[in-house]
């Protein structure tokens, strides 16, 4: 096991040290039951591959200058996507995204407790079923998935600040995304609370979405508001080159330090460095603030 250090967030880290919070990862972080199926005798030898096979893409030049600003984010190269992919097969994430939550406890008033924060009538009309799952998920992953045998080995373990950021900053601004829903009701609906691959590519890339574009220099409401215009032109994993059973099978794993979270990050960097140069979309989120500001 790699030897353990003081966490920090990935705010908190100095441009020079920008994969050290990556590398802060545990073996247990992969895990034997992978889709290809290898005997448990060779957990051991699997678990060190994929670790050996991680680091390199930590110490990967082009990736740490994306990570650090050095490099755009749209230099990323297939090769390094492969591979990110490849090692998310071995990860330890829940088995679905879409966890019955009535079936394992996980109520609306569980999750603001989670949270620590309050959800108003407009939220409550549309953050529910596979949403709150979707929120659970984000929030508490080990909660989300107790009891599934991948999830014992990293109980007290997670570390998980970008998605649980992403969970609250959801539910505080609800009310903004209500009004979206009935703009759009159609496509951002089908988008945020409906199936299929758009509804993957949002739940997956938006937290880390959300978190690049706060670095940026974007307000939390106005992160969230540029959020859901990319639900607006629709999104989908196709956009960057991830097709079929890739895509199918690519989930967030428990850790923001697993491979999972490291190429969404990544991918992330792109659409908001696209949305960020887009300024249309900054004098409409203006305009919209600005109506928020004058009926209250």
């Amino acid at each position: 096991m790699l030897e353990q250090s003081e966490t920090k967030s990935y705010k908190e880290l100095k441009e020079e040290n920008i994969l050290a919070g990556y590398q802060r990862f545990e073996n247990d972080f992969f895990a034997w039951r992978t889709p290809f199926g290898f005997a448990k005798k060779d957990e051991k030898e699997k678990i060190t591959e994929c670790t050996e096979r991680y680091f390199a893409v930590l110490h990967n030049e082009q990736i740490r200058d994306i990570l650090t600003g050095n490099l755009p984010p749209f230099e990323l190269s297939r090769k390094s996507i492969d591979e990110l992919l490849q090692l998310t097969t071995y990860e330890q994430n829940p088995s679905s995204m879409i966890v019955r939550t009535s079936r394992r406890g996980l109520d609306r008033e569980g999750l603001l407790r989670e949270l620590n924060v309050t959800m108003d009538e407009a939220v409550a009309t549309h953050a529910h079923g596979p949403i709150e799952a979707h929120l659970w998920r984000l929030a508490a992953p080990e909660k989300y998935s107790e009891g599934l045998a991948e999830n014992e080995m990293l109980r007290g373990k997670v570390q998980n600040s970008v998605c649980k950021n992403f969970a609250r900053a959801y539910v505080e601004y609800g009310a903004l995304v209500a009004d979206k829903i009935k703009e759009a009701l159609q496509r951002t609906t089908e988008i945020i609370g409906g199936e299929g691959g758009e509804v993957q590519c949002f739940w997956t890339l938006a937290p880390y979405l959300y978190d690049e574009l706060q670095r940026t220099g974007y307000s939390s409401r106005e992160a969230m508001e540029k959020v859901l215009k990319w639900t607006e032109e629709g999104n989908s994993f196709w956009d960057f080159g991830i097709y079929g059973s890739e895509s199918d099978n690519y989930v967030l794993g428990y850790d923001e330090r697993m491979p999972s979270h490291l190429l969404a990050r990544l991918l992330a960097k792109q659409v908001a460095s696209r949305l960020s140069a887009d300024k249309s979309l900054d004098e409409s989120l203006n305009e919209d603030l600005n109506d928020n500001k004058n009926t209250h």
